[in-house]
């Protein structure tokens, strides 16, 4: 098992615009979700310990700030996608389970990563 404290993530909403005018066709990463992933790196590396990889299906639990504003179920896949591209868990497609609660007693995000046991 495995639990990172995180920033806030963003909503999926503004994680993500569509290219204009003549620059191309295409979605791009936004500026507070860069922003949001390098502050991200820096809640881990703080943590200041060795994070395992889980190769396989497991389940994924989202805990958030009981006062944090707007949707908790927007703010999934920028946990889940940050998980995959800092190589903590495999692809996205493996997560059995992902839950996500506001909570009382935390301040951040924190995200925990448990291998499925096998059925």
């Amino acid at each position: 098992m495995i639990t990172l404290d995180l920033p806030i993530p963003p909503s999926v909403n503004s994680m993500y615009a569509n290219r204009k005018g003549g620059r191309g066709k295409g979605r791009y990463k936004t500026k507070e979700y860069k922003d949001w992933l390098r502050r991200a790196d820096h809640y881990v590396i703080a943590q200041s310990w060795r994070i395992d990889y889980i190769p396989g299906p497991c389940d994924l639990h989202i805990k958030v700030p009981a006062k944090m504003r707007g949707d908790v179920d927007n703010r999934i896949k920028a946990v889940a996608d940050y998980l995959v591209s800092r190589q903590i868990t495999a692809d996205d497609k493996f997560y059995r389970k992902v839950s996500i609660e506001r909570c009382e007693s935390v301040s951040c995000c924190v995200a925990t990563v448990t291998p499925a046991e096998s059925e």
